[in-house]
């Protein structure tokens, strides 16, 4: 059923919104300015025909011409009474509110833009080796024992590889079983985490060279500092490095560290 209020307030919005004089709709739809003027006003109805002429003419369905589409009617109706109240406002108001429309509008589209994007990014893979906790036994990137897995953002993009930690020794920086990323490329200085192997024994800890050019590799875990590996430079046995651990400049040799 036609709601008379509705779609005389529909009717002039459109029209309005159109920059379209009464006798210009009345032209496109073949009835006169006087027709167009009393369907305004609520003095006549017009007819079924006239109504799909008039959906026609703004391109929007009859449902929502008369008020019956809950959806698309209340957020025309919403448009056509925020544009009347927009014609009434002063030069100042219509200022404030074209300022506001233009944020509002860079919002959204730079948000929508974000999602497309988001969309479209390829994912990126990066191997995660489970650390060996044994002697004897291969060492990452020297074997196929990996799980390719997809990374965030979060993860930096020099990080080549990434390696699952066993134990406490590192603790309370990175725990047991957490995944830490590796840039293999990366020079490591004096208090920096890498992955080192000794002997084919593969570890996480902090680099630390003395005086002498002795090695030793420290556990983050002042109650662990037996698990600290300490190498001779003389020694003869074979250190290999992975790489520096990413994100982890915070960790701190322990002050139980006799070096």
């Amino acid at each position: 059923m036609l709601t008379s209020t509705f779609f005389c307030t529909a009717l002039k919005e459109l029209r309005k919104s159109r920059n379209m004089s009464q006798q210009s709709l009345g032209d496109v739809l073949g009835v006169s300015a006087n027709t167009v003027r009393a369907w305004e006003q609520g003095i006549k109805k017009p007819s079924m025909d006239a109504l799909m002429a008039l959906g026609d003419a703004f391109h929007i369905s009859l449902d929502a011409l008369v008020g019956r589409d809950a959806a698309s009617g209340t957020e025309d109706v919403r448009v056509w009474k925020l544009a009347e109240r927009y014609r009434e406002l002063d030069r100042f108001g219509k200022t404030a509110v074209d300022e506001i429309c233009r944020v509002e509008w860079e919002r959204v589209r730079n948000q929508q833009q974000a999602k497309i994007v988001s969309l479209e990014r390829p994912s990126r893979m990066l191997p995660v080796y489970d650390m060996p906790s044994a002697a004897g036994v291969n060492v990452p990137m020297d074997n196929d024992q990996y799980e390719m897995t997809e990374v965030g953002e979060d993860v930096p993009a020099r990080a080549q590889f990434g390696v699952r930690i066993q134990g406490e020794s590192m603790m309370p920086y990175i725990g047991d079983g957490e995944i830490v990323y590796v840039d293999p490329s990366a020079t490591l200085r004096k208090g920096d985490v890498g992955i080192f192997a000794v002997d084919g024994a593969v570890y996480c800890k902090i680099y630390y060279v003395d005086n002498d050019g002795n090695l030793t590799l420290v556990s983050a875990n002042p109650e662990l500092q037996e698990a600290n590996i300490y190498v001779d430079q003389s020694s003869g046995q074979e250190v290999h490095t992975f790489g520096k651990v990413l994100g982890h400049s915070e960790v701190r040799i322990p002050d139980t560290f006799p070096g």
